[in-house]
Formats: C-alpha cells, sequence, structure tokens
C-alpha cells in the first residue's frame, strides 16, 4: 500500500478514528489499531473498541492500493508532530513507512486480519436524517443524566422513541430524568442506544447545517455523516415505564431567571462539594426563591426574585446541588418554569422541547432515589 495524504488532513481524521480505539475492550493488540485502506480513489481509516465503530474518510492519493493495521496512538502522535506538508504512508506484510520532507519513521503493523470488521452500510435504509446541530444540543441535554454502571444497563443507556413525527430521547440515573424532543420526520422505532458510544457520536457532530443519517436494523445503529460513519449495537431490554413520574401533580409553579438560578447554585456549589454530602435547601415563598448552604466550610443565604402561582405556604426542599446545576446548564432558555409539589415530591423543568425531572433529598437523610 502507498498512499499521499496532506498531514493538516492526517491528524484530523486520526484524531477522529481514535475515538473508536478508547474504551474497556482494549485488550486485545488489534483494537488498539487504526485499519489504513487504500482501493481505487478512496483511502478509508476504521476503528472499533467492540463498542463503537469508525469508518472515517480521508482525502489523498492511492499511488498503490492495499491496507494495513497500526497502532492507533502512535499513528496519532506521529501526525500531530509531522512537518507541514504532504505524508506518504508505505507498507508491506511487517513495516509501514512514514515519511513526510526529511523525515521517515518505520512502525510495525500487526495482522489486518484479526481486526473484527465493521458493518456494511451501503444497503442500509435511512430511518431518519436530523441536523447535526440539533441532535448534538439534545443527546447534550440528555448524556450527562445516565449513570456510568453495570449493575442495571438501562441507567447507562439513552432510550430513543420515534413516532408521530417526533423523536423523543430519554436518560436517567435514578435521581433525575432527562427527555428531550427533536421535531423530525422518522419511521416508528423503539431503541436503546449504550451511552459511552453515544457521548463519542456526539463529539462528531460539528457541522450544525449538515445532516446525519440514522439507520437502524435488529442489532445496530449507525450514524452516517459526510466523511465519517459511527455504528453501535443496540442493547437488549426493556425500558422504564416512567409514566407515574411525568404526571404534573404539582401544585406551584415558578418562572425564575435561569442565569441567576445558576449563578446562585454555582456560589452554593464552594461550600457543597461531593464529598461533602450537604443539599441544597430551597426556599420558595410569594414571588422570591432563596437558596441556602451550610456545612463546616461556611454558609450561604441568597434570594432571587420570581413569579410564584399556586399553593403560597413556605415551602423548604433540598437538592443535590450538582445535579440541579447540569440540568441548568443543558437548557438555553432565559427563563424557565418550575413545577413543584411538597418537600418529597419531584421538580419538573419544562419548556418547549425538554422535561428534567430532579428528586428531591431529604433535609438531613438520604438522597431519594426512582
Amino acid at each position: 500500500m502507498k498512499i499521499t495524504i496532506q498531514n493538516g488532513e492526517l491528524e484530523q481524521k486520526v484524531g477522529i478514528a481514535l475515538k473508536g480505539i478508547n474504551g474497556r475492550n482494549s485488550t486485545r493488540p488489534i483494537l488498539k489499531c487504526i485499519i489504513i485502506k487504500a482501493k481505487e480513489d478512496e483511502i478509508l481509516l476504521e476503528a472499533t473498541n467492540l463498542e463503537i465503530g469508525l469508518r472515517v474518510k480521508v482525502d489523498g492519493t492511492v499511488e498503490e492500493e492495499g491496507c494495513c493495521a497500526i497502532d492507533g496512538k502512535s499513528l496519532a502522535d506521529i501526525s500531530r508532530k509531522m512537518p507541514d506538508g504532504n505524508v506518504v504512508i508505505q507498507s508491506d506484510e511487517k513495516m509501514a513507512v512514514i515519511s513526510g520532507k526529511k523525515v521517515k519513521i518505520k512502525l510495525p503493523v500487526s495482522d489486518v486480519e484479526n481486526f473484527p470488521g465493521l458493518p456494511d452500510l451501503t444497503e442500509m435504509e435511512v430511518s431518519c436524517s436530523v441536523l447535526q446541530g440539533m441532535l448534538k444540543d439534545a443527546l447534550n441535554g440528555v448524556l450527562f443524566s445516565i449513570a456510568v454502571t453495570e449493575v442495571n444497563q438501562m441507567l447507562s443507556v439513552v432510550h430513543v422513541k420515534c413516532e408521530e413525527g417526533q423523536m423523543r430521547l430519554t436518560g436517567l440515573d435514578g435521581h433525575r430524568i432527562a427527555i428531550r424532543a427533536l421535531e423530525v420526520q422518522t419511521e416508528e422505532m423503539e431503541l436503546n442506544l449504550p451511552g459511552i458510544p453515544l457521548k463519542e457520536i456526539a463529539k462528531l457532530l460539528n457541522n450544525e447545517e449538515q445532516k446525519v443519517d440514522l439507520c437502524v436494523t435488529e442489532h445496530l445503529a449507525c450514524f452516517l455523516m459526510p466523511d465519517v460513519w459511527a455504528s453501535m449495537r443496540l442493547v437488549d431490554g426493556k425500558y422504564f415505564d416512567l409514566s407515574a413520574f411525568l404526571q404534573d401533580k404539582t401544585n406551584r409553579k415558578i418562572r425564575i431567571d435561569k442565569t441567576q438560578l445558576k449563578d446562585s447554585v454555582s456560589r452554593a456549589l464552594l461550600l457543597l462539594a461531593d464529598k461533602v454530602q450537604k443539599p441544597l435547601v430551597v426556599q420558595v415563598a410569594e414571588n422570591k426563591v432563596t437558596l441556602e448552604a451550610a456545612t463546616t466550610a461556611g454558609e450561604m443565604s441568597e434570594s432571587i426574585n420570581a413569579v410564584t402561582e399556586g399553593e403560597s405556604g413556605l415551602l423548604r426542599i433540598g437538592y443535590n446541588p450538582r445535579y440541579l446545576m447540569e440540568i441548568l446548564q443543558a437548557v438555553e432558555d432565559e427563563t424557565i418554569d418550575l413545577s413543584l409539589g411538597g418537600a418529597n415530591d419531584p421538580c419538573l423543568i419544562k419548556g418547549m422541547d425538554y422535561l428534567y425531572v430532579l428528586l428531591p433529598v431529604s433535609l438531613g437523610k438520604t438522597e431519594a432515589a426512582l
């Protein structure tokens, strides 16, 4: 194999392919490799950690067809250090030579036959198409709320349900629920996407105006972008029935400036570090919300003007401050609407295309869980 690629292009595309290597399944040597395939006028990079598979198209010139497997980290490090200009990669069965200007580097190659391979996407039907910017925002608005656990797989997935022209993404970790909705023409389907590889997909959605095609088979979900194809295995199993948690049984509505609330929570977090395990106390009175934090490190109290409706009595309720902050960071609206019940009832934060449910922390006791 012999190919020529401009170094900036090589560095960028190898960096993308490297996302398919990172992960828990890296003990097999071939899974640490990036596969370079050159055929006719096409150059492809392939990588997988068995959780996510990536196929990346590279602009360059094919002088001799073939393929080779090179350690991905080494290839990425070299591409970053090569001088500007064209880079030539030439390989045989034992060695790859990477050269540019006065630089020549030799690397051993692995047996390509040991590579598990990626699915053939040429005959897959597109289930739906979404603007990359829209999908990226929706994914980032849900992914922070899932758990990283092997105890219950459903806590570490994003549930996707498509029906009646809408795609709804749901994630939860036992203490909060995140739901984002997209208006999109799609066939009806319901699937569970693993959270860890989905986070890598979200990082690749960088062109807001270009579309990404979603193709779904019985066992796979594939995301097709102009120069990148990504695939992952679906997670089998029935997702949680959340209907009881999503019913609005609240009796108090609050409309509040998001920036003021977020800034106040950030100040409270200076005292309420995770290791402290103390709740952020939210006190609601007529047209006023007060945030309180008290630890051995100090105390804080801050009041924010708000518009309140419904029940007018004083309410004190505790929340995990980090969970609340992550929800506020995910919402783009300048003003947000909160719906509250009693001190032991979940808080609903609702907008046109999102719904967040945050369970309270029993003041002086342990956190509530779903």
